[in-house]
């Protein structure tokens, strides 16, 4: 979200809107491999933009098979921004519980957080759903160039791990986000917020018909003075396995062990005679292969007209053309 929003916005409190994300292949790749990320963007008009965000390695730049494809969306301009509900009240004087616990439940589900994506300080816990405080972690420098950082959003998705249990070698990730609105630039700087936390309001379901596999969010984030400065609808949580995450550092040696070899078949199926003879049009080349059917066809009482590729269009006789075939006005009178 961040990287789009950096390359398309160029106004201090636009509304952007992202719609439509998938998240096709976790980046995932041994430590000592270097890969190139890129953002593609493919713009359908002023206000529609679908992107792509890509990797591929540095040694199979120049081979297309190789790219990989991260996640897929649609970016587009918000006009008008909605009204957004309060949060609930009751859940705002809650008992809170120090970020530690979260960050430890997500050890638990098989993450590994950075100081950078540690934004959470406390939670307080309601009936499917969770109230965040937030500020910035130590050492993290000021505003991005764009106001909002990537941790910060990672950060407002982290409380749905307080909220399931763990299984050994299973987790929860990402799969799709239905929309995700940013309402404009943060007005402080993230060391002025130090003192003012934000808030995130998280919200979980069920999604119909998944039982436990997965996991609908939609998470608010406010401002101090309880203005919102971005909304996530439709995020959908998803279990999966290690295996499945990691099955992109396997090497697949498979090809190396096989080659395709075409099989000679017989042709069962019966030749098909039309009822009355009938006229071929052939476009034939230079080397006699086109003579050669015609032949064969008035052998079994065909007619034929043979076309060449020629500079212009001449009737030789009544059974030899040449036409140019590149020129869409001759071409289309042969064919009268």
């Amino acid at each position: 979200a961040e990287s789009v929003f950096e390359n398309r916005s160029s106004t201090e409190n636009r509304s952007i809107c992202l719609e439509k994300l998938a998240f096709v292949q976790p980046l995932v790749f041994p430590g000592d491999e270097k890969r190139t990320v890129q953002l593609i963007a493919d713009v359908q008009d002023p206000m529609i933009t679908n992107f792509k965000l890509i990797s591929f390695s540095s040694k199979s730049e120049a081979e297309e098979d190789s790219w990989i494809v991260h996640v897929t969306g649609t970016w587009k301009p918000e006009i008008e921004n909605r009204q957004p509900s309060t949060v609930n009240r009751q859940l705002e004087t809650g008992n809170r519980q120090p970020s530690t616990d979260l960050y430890h439940q997500m050890q638990e589900h098989c993450f590994e957080l950075g100081s950078a994506f540690r934004w959470v300080d406390t939670i307080r816990k309601g009936e499917n759903e969770v109230l965040c405080e937030m500020k910035p972690p130590r050492g993290m420098s000021d505003v991005t160039p764009f106001g909002l950082h990537a941790g910060l959003i990672d950060s407002c998705f982290q409380p749905f791990f307080s909220i399931v249990e763990p299984e050994k070698d299973k987790t929860f990730v990402p799969f799709t986000i239905s929309r995700f609105q940013y309402f404009g630039k943060l007005t402080q700087s993230f060391r002025s917020i130090d003192s003012e936390k934000l808030l995130c309001h998280t919200q979980f379901r069920h999604a119909e018909g998944s039982e436990e596999e997965s996991v609908m969010l939609h998470s608010r984030l406010f401002n101090p003075n309880g203005n919102l400065i971005f909304e996530t609808e439709g995020l959908e949580f998803r279990k999966t396995t290690r295996q499945v995450l990691f099955k992109n550092l396997k090497k697949d040696f498979g090809k190396w062990l096989y080659q395709v070899e075409w099989q000679p078949a017989t042709q069962d199926a019966q030749t098909i005679r039309p009822e009355s003879p009938g006229n071929w049009l052939i476009f034939a080349d230079n080397d006699g292969l086109g003579e050669t059917l015609a032949d064969i066809l008035e052998e079994k009482g065909e007619g034929s007209l043979l076309v060449y590729a020629g500079k212009e269009y001449e009737m030789e006789n009544q059974r030899h053309f040449r036409i140019d075939p590149v020129s869409k006005v001759i071409v289309g009178r042969s064919k009268q």
